[in-house]
Order: C-alpha cells, then sequence, then structure tokens
C-alpha cells in the first residue's frame, strides 16, 4: 500500500516521528505528519495493464516556538530529498509534481507517484465474456 511506504519512509527519515494516517482528532501530538492520499485515478493502457495516478499530501504540523519557518523549511528541503524516489513493494518509484508551502503556520507537501499494475482478474473476467 502507497501511504505504507510513505509513513515508512517518514518514519526512518525523520527518527520515529508521530504519523496520522486517518482523521485527526483533537489533542493529537505535535510535532507529527499527517499523510492521506488527496486524488487517484486509474486508466486502462492495455487489456489489462492500469496507469495508476496517485497525489500524496504530507502535513507537517511543527511544534509551537518562535523559528516555526525555520522547522518547516528545513522539514520541507527533506521531504524533497527524500521522497523523490520511494521504495514500494518490489522496487522504487519516482516522484513526481512536488510541491511544498507553508500557511498558517502548517507545512503542506505535495508528489505525486504513478505507476502501472497488472490485473489478472479483469483478464479472467474478459476471457469470460468472450467465450
Amino acid at each position: 500500500k502507497l501511504t505504507d511506504a510513505i509513513t515508512n519512509q517518514l518514519y526512518i527519515v525523520f527518527d520515529k516521528p508521530n504519523i496520522y494516517v486517518e482523521h485527526i482528532k483533537q489533542g493529537f501530538l505535535l510535532p507529527c505528519f499527517c499523510v492521506r492520499c488527496v486524488r487517484t485515478e486509474e486508466k486502462v493502457c492495455l487489456a489489462n495493464r492500469y496507469k495508476l495516478f496517485n497525489k500524496i499530501e504530507i502535513t507537517y504540523f511543527p511544534t509551537k516556538n518562535y523559528n516555526i519557518n525555520d522547522e518547516c523549511n528545513k522539514i520541507l528541503n527533506s521531504l524533497y530529498d527524500n521522497f523523490f524516489m520511494l521504495n514500494f513493494e518490489k522496487g522504487l518509484i519516482k516522484g513526481e509534481n512536488m510541491e511544498g508551502f507553508i500557511e498558517k503556520d502548517v507545512l503542506k507537501f505535495f508528489v505525486e507517484y504513478n505507476f502501472y499494475v497488472f490485473k489478472k482478474e479483469n483478464i479472467d473476467k474478459m476471457q469470460k465474456l468472450y467465450v
């Protein structure tokens, strides 16, 4: 799963930070990351080959101190460096269209991971339709 690969990378790069992948309720621990998939798309390429498009948002909530911009800029630079290539399933996938900004003392970082998948079950269904 893509979000697992991203949280694993955050866990390694930032030395075991607090990471949330579900809805954040009040009382979450700072500093922390929140990871969510904000857009997905699937396109048929050829028979049972599909291209999956995934836009991921990584939000960083810094500690409340006097140098929030410095902290967020350091995190942002590290996100660019460490999410260009991501270990996923059987290899590496390339991050594309990376974008980051600080808004209201919160860092938002977006990255897209697009890859191809092979769906065997669709071939089986198609063969049954044409028999």
